[in-house]
């Protein structure tokens, strides 16, 4: 066949081919499927064959910068992740219920800076593909790319492309996609006039002679609007009851057989402060304040997305976080609803 090596280059230029000898694939890929909703409803409304794109496959790309939402990874339908190939798989089509993921489209979620750079950065560097013809087939670490790639000259100005798509990765505290959970959940949860929580809380405490020792509790939480609350807190610290009406708090504690009651001011936004100024708590006061993600973030060092993990029967992103003196783990429903599932956290004194 004539000019046999063409149609070899070309289909080598739609693969992550290119970056096979400057890092391990299973450092920058996906172990499951993303997509955009809206690209397959394109796709499909102009008659094209519908095909996953391979910016999709980038772990650190989780927006689509054409439809200005971020990228689903589990079925509309049935919540069910995808995996990357199947037996029993049709394009476009849920591999567990058979439903089209172009569904959910009209669903949207804040788009980060940080997301929006990441997209263009790697979006860049896959249109200079052809750059990258790597000498050794030697397999770096992620963190050696950049020199290697400099000191073999492969570059040139590609290097300008993959440059700010590596060194960001290292340099900030925060994953752009557990950062893009917290705001999200945040929307969810400030956009609603009421909602319930049904939350399983785990709490590692350091006793007197170190060692970690775990408590469990669950938490039924409760609001309408910005002036009622409910919550009631069961486990192995403490077992309490706190409603707020819109003038008072009150606290039933079962341990002490009491109740408390407290005038405050008649929103919880300005509720919840007046009673930690007062030495009280409530419990998840993020969630009810109105400024969910703001209240989480505030003392944040560092933030990881630790990929979709299980808790009971629903599919969640996991989520880990660290703080001056508390280490905390977040699950959240991976699907239309975005509602935390379960807790950890972990409070310790570091040297």
């Amino acid at each position: 066949m004539s000019g046999g090596s063409e149609p070899f280059h070309a289909i080598y230029l739609l693969t992550i081919f290119p970056l096979s000898g400057l890092v391990r694939p299973d450092s920058v890929l996906r172990y499951k499927r993303a997509w955009c909703c809206g690209c397959y409803e394109e796709q499909k409304n102009t008659s094209r064959p519908v095909h996953d794109l391979l910016i999709w496959s980038f772990r650190d790309v989780c927006t689509c910068l054409r439809h200005e939402q971020r990228l689903r990874s589990a079925c509309y339908w049935c919540s069910a992740q995808q995996p990357v190939l199947s037996f029993y798989s049709k394009p476009g089509c849920c591999t567990k219920c058979g439903s089209w993921l172009g569904d959910g489209y009209n669903y949207r979620s804040e788009v980060t800076y940080q997301d929006k750079w990441n997209a263009e950065a790697i979006g860049q560097l896959l249109t200079n593909w052809d750059s990258l013809k790597p000498k050794s087939r030697r397999i770096l670490p992620t963190r050696q790319i950049l020199p290697t790639l400099q000191r073999s000259g492969l570059l040139a100005t590609a290097a300008l492309v993959v440059a700010p798509v590596i060194a960001p990765v290292f340099a900030q505290t925060i994953d752009p996609a557990a950062d893009a959970l917290l705001r999200d959940l945040g929307t969810y949860i400030d956009g609603a006039n009421s909602f319930t929580v049904d939350l399983q809380i785990e709490v590692d405490e350091l006793s007197p002679r170190g060692q970690k020792i775990q408590y469990s509790s669950r938490v039924d939480l409760a609001v309408r609007g910005n002036d009622r609350a409910y919550a009631y807190e069961v486990g192995d610290l403490r077992d309490r009851t706190l409603w707020f009406n819109g003038d008072t708090f009150t606290v039933l504690n079962r341990d002490l057989n009491h109740y408390v009651v407290v005038d405050t001011p008649n929103t919880l936004a300005e509720a919840i402060p007046f009673l930690e100024d007062a030495g009280a708590n409530f419990v998840l006061s993020d969630f009810v304040t109105g400024s969910f993600y703001a209240g989480v973030t505030s003392n944040i060092e560092t933030g990881d997305y630790l990929g979709i993990h299980q808790v009971g029967d629903r599919q969640c992103h996991h989520l880990a976080f660290t703080q001056s003196n508390i280490d905390w783990q977040i699950w959240i429903a991976d699907g239309y609803e975005i509602v935390p599932c379960k807790l950890l956290t972990r409070c310790a004194t570091k040297e």
